[in-house]
């Protein structure tokens, strides 16, 4: 037939356009995550089972948005010394209120931000000049990195974790309205002792050896998640259920992320796991272990401070929790 192309341009022909369609399916971030929580909950545990799967790609902790905003609510839980200075605290917080509504970000947190996105692995192009002073500018130059992250590693989904995500919710919907969040909760006696053993060992931890504080972060943080229950973009995932059952509990969250199921997951795990461990983070060596149940609060305090702090415990949010947290 005159005109017609040989066989073997056919295929050639063929092949391309099959690696044509293969980059348009890669070539777009479909979906993008954020993981919060209250420290040593289990979302590293989470993080890195779903950093092992084949559409989903993570990376250690950024604290973008809680370097880049700098919310009072957010430092109430980093700062041991919170109450001390409250009126200087109250203007600072409501200068940062003013600039954060008026588009703009002190030059200082920005250069914080940016310092933790480089430190955590990505590579970055803050915004410079006039833009260095916008903040939607810095939200889009982090988004774009992280796009640029993802898709470099042939991966469509992200996943952001920072715990302390959960207090900025509001700005990162405002900027990225279609993200979806994973809400990891544990047993409050359970973050209350991993808390405790943390400070015990750890300098960066060392203010939780106040038990009262304890207890306050993981009232706070069970809260502040329970306020987006009912947002479909928002799913609560149980650190119980992720330890008892990890490929039923993982099944529902890959449902609600728009991903399928991966056989091979489970085999890529423990090496997935170590690239979200930074060297100056030891506490996290503990998520390279076979996952499993493990329960230290009658180890760790004795009985008279259990039941100090079973007391202490929020009634509300204990309530809350069997009705709130399944995954759907």
């Amino acid at each position: 037939m005159v005109g017609r192309r040989p066989a073997h341009a056919r295929r050639f022909a063929s092949t391309l356009a099959s690696m044509a369609r293969e980059r348009d399916e890669t070539g777009v971030v479909r979906r993008r995550v954020f993981l919060v929580g209250c420290p040593r909950s289990g979302t590293t545990l989470l993080q890195s089972l779903l950093h092992a799967h084949r559409e989903i790609l993570s990376l250690p902790e950024t604290h973008f948005f809680q370097h880049l905003l700098a919310s009072d609510e957010s430092r109430q839980c980093e700062r041991p010394d919170y109450e001390q200075g409250l009126e200087r605290r109250r203007w600072r917080e409501r200068r940062r209120r003013w600039l954060a509504g008026a588009g703009l970000v002190a030059p200082r947190r920005a250069r914080r931000a940016w310092d933790g996105v480089i430190a955590a692995g990505l590579h970055a192009n803050p915004p410079s000049g006039v833009h260095a002073l916008r903040l939607p500018a810095h939200l889009r130059a982090f988004t774009d990195a992280m796009d640029a992250h993802c898709l470099r590693h042939r991966k469509t989904v992200w996943l952001e974790k920072t715990p302390d995500h959960l207090y900025y919710i509001e700005a990162i919907q405002r900027h990225l309205p279609d993200a979806r969040f994973l809400h990891v909760v544990r047993d409050g006696e359970e973050v209350v002792a991993s808390l405790h053993r943390a400070a015990q060992s750890f300098a960066p931890w060392r203010p939780y050896l106040d038990v009262e504080r304890c207890v306050s972060r993981w009232s706070r943080a069970v809260a502040e998640s329970l306020r987006w229950i009912d947002d479909p973009r928002h799913r609560l995932v149980r650190y119980e259920d992720v330890a008892a059952s990890p490929k039923l509990a993982l099944h529902k969250v890959l449902d609600f992320l728009g991903c399928a199921d991966d056989a091979r997951l489970w085999e890529r795990h423990a090496s997935a796991a170590s690239e979200l461990i930074l060297p100056d983070e030891p506490w996290k060596l503990g998520n390279l272990e076979p996952i499993a149940m493990r329960r230290r609060f009658e180890a760790t305090f004795d009985p008279a401070q259990q039941r100090r702090i079973r007391e202490r415990l929020s009634d509300a949010a204990q309530r809350a929790l069997p009705m709130a947290l399944p995954v759907r």
